[in-house]
């Protein structure tokens, strides 16, 4: 594993910098990549999926312990290094240059790991979250992301990602991350999770995409009431008045706001917004 010294040394060889759009911030911290390795317990009947490989941190290791490793990295220059002398002599790693947003994940693949860039965490999980099976997952994300993916209903960071998150898989917080554990150090500090994805779905709702919509509306003005944003966003065709009623017969308050309604709550009224669309 390369040291700051290490990595100082071969970006001035190099003439590499990092590039601050894509979130490169290299983990140099060798007892928190061991307690990855432990958390992602590779074994050789694993084929993984390491999405921003950086400079092999966490794929050498990987590698040892597992069948295969396909890596995937936008920066052509890290690729290469990849191809290079980093993995010299591990022949059961891929390096495949380009978006994990373009790549086609297969359905072989028995775990993914990832050090996720904050500007693309949200588009990555809705595309491992869309495969037809979803293997485990363990990703590195930014602190604030990290809370408003395990948070529940009525704390703070609660939020539609917590929603889409729980209705996909279960979110465990593994290891906080101080930032000096990375070069160059950024401004905050990470978490590492385990997303282990649900057998069956977390509420039985009859229509997903239309919870999908009740979420986004509720959370997209969360300064009102629940029945006041599903009111002005066209999904209740109803007074406020009336709406507010239709949520006392589900179980709802009727000034109930979105962040202390659960995912249940949210899927009886997906539930009863078909009902009243099948009524028309």
């Amino acid at each position: 594993m390369l040291t700051k010294k290490a990595l100082r040394d071969l970006w001035r060889s190099s003439s590499f910098r990092p590039i601050k759009r894509y979130g490169q911030n290299f983990l140099v911290d060798q007892n928190v990549r061991d307690k990855i390795i432990q958390t992602v317990a590779p074994c050789a009947d694993d084929n993984i999926l390491e999405i921003g490989p950086g400079f092999g941190e966490l794929t050498e290791p990987l590698a040892l312990k597992s069948g295969r490793v396909t890596v995937v990295e936008k920066d052509r220059r890290l690729a290469a290094a990849l191809n290079g002398d980093l993995l010299t002599g591990i022949e059961n790693v891929t390096v495949v240059e380009g978006d994990i947003l373009e790549f086609e994940i297969g359905t072989d693949f028995t775990k993914i790991v990832g050090n996720l860039p904050y500007y693309i965490t949200t588009p990555i999980l809705e595309k491992i979250f869309d495969l037809d099976s979803i293997p485990d997952t363990f990703i590195m994300v930014q602190k604030e992301y990290g809370q408003r993916m395990t948070a529940g209903p009525g704390e703070e960071d609660y939020s539609s990602l917590s929603c889409f998150v729980r209705l996909n898989a279960e979110v465990e917080q593994v290891l906080s991350i101080n930032r000096g554990c990375f070069y160059p150090e950024p401004k905050i500090d990470s978490v590492f999770l385990k997303l282990t994805p649900r057998k069956s779905s977390a509420v039985q709702v009859s229509d997903r995409k239309v919870l999908h919509s009740v979420i986004r509306s509720a959370f997209g003005q969360r300064r009102k009431t629940l029945r006041a944003s599903l009111v002005g966003q066209g999904l209740l065709n109803m007074t406020k008045e009336d709406a507010g009623s239709m949520l006392e017969n589900i179980g709802l308050s009727r000034n109930a706001r979105p962040e202390e309604v659960d995912l249940e709550g949210f899927a009886r009224i997906a539930d009863r917004i078909v009902e009243f669309r099948k009524d028309k």
